[in-house]
């Protein structure tokens, strides 16, 4: 039966602002991607500074052997003939590869455990972007595969966005 309640017409006896389970959930979901988004955002932002940042530093080119330690265990390789230049992607396959428990790429956190420990999250920035050298050894975690595919998505929407957005400001410049 529906009336007027004291929040306005509805079904009496019902609250008419409150949300079903399935409503909150997807609620929910909907902030939780805009909150990635926003992280993605952020991280493409970051990304691009790192890069600039490491294409005007000098930066060694000489293949150097890196040492990639699991966190778990005691596995252990050691990598040949890498440089700088490396792009965190092919590291990654490079340690899918050469590890013997074969940790996916998506499932790779790897990191450098002195200085800042900030993992090498992007897969698009060369290794030496996030300070990896001769002489680092860089430690490996896991993380969740599915949102670490969430991840690299929204950073490559992020970049599409971006280089619309730029694209359209140029066009507006030309105009």
């Amino acid at each position: 039966c529906r009336g007027r309640t004291a929040r306005g017409w509805g079904e009496l006896g019902a609250e008419p602002d409150e949300e079903t389970p399935e409503q909150r959930a997807e609620r929910e979901m909907a902030e939780r991607e805009v909150a990635e988004r926003e992280v993605a955002e952020r991280e493409v932002a970051e990304a691009g500074e790192l890069l600039r940042q490491w294409e005007a530093s000098r930066h060694d080119e000489a293949p150097f052997d890196l040492i990639v330690q699991s966190m778990i265990g005691n596995a252990r390789v050691t990598l040949k003939g890498v440089r700088s230049s490396m792009r965190v992607a092919e590291l990654q396959d490079l340690v899918h590869t050469k590890m013997t428990s074969n940790p996916t790429p998506l499932m790779q956190r790897l990191f450098i455990v002195d200085g800042n420990q900030r993992p090498l999250e992007d897969e698009t920035l060369p290794i030496g972007a996030y300070g990896v050298v001769a002489g680092v050894t860089l430690h490996l975690a896991m993380r969740d595969e599915e949102a670490a595919r969430l991840r690299m998505r929204l950073r490559r929407e992020a970049r599409a966005r971006a280089q619309a957005a730029q694209a359209a400001a140029e066009a507006r410049r030309k105009a």
